[in-house]
């Protein structure tokens, strides 16, 4: 297992090294003015930045700008970044960290604000963990930040302040926005986007909706995974009663199969490099080992013990990718391994049926670490389970297991 542990790292390595970045084209607006034609590593970032690395060509180093030096930036055909000087509530939305006030403290940031629709309204989006706040800006208006904020009220309750409401409805004024258009709008980015196309639309004012240019969606990929599993165990016996009795027992590697069907939740950000996998699993082990002891004024015996082991695993982890072309793709994963056996047992008994082992197995939570390579809908890949405990203690007598495991596993993505 150590070698097959050093094979996994060797080709996780080699993974990281090989693993090619993406720098599209794009440009950036430097404190003099003056446009920069270049390339831009997108990372499609789920926080907004405050730097990126840039080349002026393919075949030249990457340099890092940051948020002091560059007005804006952006991708041919896709976001756009502006830095703007704002003021930022920064209030939790948890509700044991909620603030008892509903008043909002706006402190002054710098910050890049991404630019989700740019006309004679614009609306920008700030995120960073949880924290999501949307600015506006019109033709009479700076861009400000529109104001919602969850506090704790008298009652120990959630309170809301819906200012914003109040903001939209004083910014754009326009024959075919009613009050009552606002009143149904929520703090998400879909009501507020469409509200702010809706008011360029009324005014005939030339607006770009840059988020119609985003690329990350969620998305579901159901993929069934058959495999061949490698798989060992070792008991070994412990009391503190004083016994001649071996009944220590180390099984040989078994080969066997698995049958997993994966749902793949790819998250919608870092341009779909990540994923969130649950992949309920069929396995089993099953195995006989011959042991010679001795017992009784060193009478020798013999005896079979029986591993009979299956289960339902199901492992909940994350995933990562990272694209060499538009087919194919590299990746690597890890898993909180659970289990839940099904009928099982390790048995043994002498000729004379005296029993020796008899144990039920229980086995418990373990890890998982893959690697591997999709191409188009096809996948392979190579994973190693930590050491899996699957015996328990009794009264005065206590068992040390050791169920270990190698798979290799191809995968056919449904849909």
């Amino acid at each position: 297992m150590k070698k097959q542990f050093f094979v996994l790292l060797i080709f996780f390595t080699s993974y990281n090294c090989i693993a090619q970045v993406d720098f599209e084209k794009g440009y950036f607006i430097n404190n003099e003015g003056q446009q920069i034609n270049c390339l831009i590593k997108n990372v499609d970032w789920k926080n907004n930045p405050t730097k990126f690395l840039y080349k002026l060509s393919k075949n030249e180093a990457s340099t890092s700008a940051n948020i002091n030096g560059v007005r804006e930036f952006g991708f041919s055909g896709g976001s756009k970044y502006i830095r703007e000087n704002v003021g930022i509530d920064r209030s939790s939305s948890v509700f044991s960290n909620l603030s008892s006030s509903k008043k909002v403290i706006l402190n002054q940031e710098q910050l890049f604000l991404k630019v989700l629709v740019e006309g004679d309204a614009s609306l920008f989006f700030f995120e960073e963990g949880s924290l999501r706040r949307f600015f506006l800006k019109t033709k009479n208006l700076k861009v400000e930040q529109l104001i919602y904020k969850k506090y704790r009220n008298r009652d120990d309750k959630v309170g809301e302040n819906n200012e914003y409401k109040q903001q939209l409805f004083n910014s754009l004024k326009c024959q075919n926005i009613s009050m009552s258009d606002i009143e149904n709008i929520d703090y998400k980015k879909r009501d507020i986007l469409n509200l702010i196309i809706k008011y360029n639309e009324c005014k005939g004012s030339l607006y770009t909706s840059f988020a119609n240019n985003e690329k990350s969606k969620s998305l579901f990929n159901l993929n069934i995974r058959p495999g061949i599993t490698s798989s060992s165990l070792s008991i070994d016996y412990l009391s503190t009663q004083a016994s001649s009795v071996k009944r220590d027992t180390d099984f040989d590697t078994e080969i066997g199969f698995r049958l997993g069907v994966e749902a793949e939740i790819i998250m919608p950000f870092n341009n779909n490099k990540w994923a969130i996998i649950i992949e309920p699993t069929y396995q089993y082990f099953k195995s006989n080992k011959k042991l010679i002891y001795t017992q009784f004024n060193d009478n020798i015996f013999e005896t079979t013990v029986k591993a009979d082991y299956e289960s339902i695993e199901l492992p909940i982890g994350i995933r990562h990718y990272s694209y060499l072309n538009d087919n194919f793709k590299l990746f690597f994963n890890f898993s909180l391994i659970f289990d839940a056996p099904l009928s099982n047992s390790i048995y043994a008994e002498r000729e004379n049926s005296i029993s020796l082992i008899d144990l039920e197995i229980k086995s418990r939570l373990n890890m998982g670490f893959g690697i591997g390579f999709r191409y188009k809908t096809y996948s392979l890949e190579a994973r190693m389970a930590t050491r899996r405990e699957l015996l328990g203690v009794k009264d005065i007598e206590s068992w040390n297991s050791e169920y270990k495991s190698l798979q290799l596993i191809f995968g056919y993505t449904i849909f």
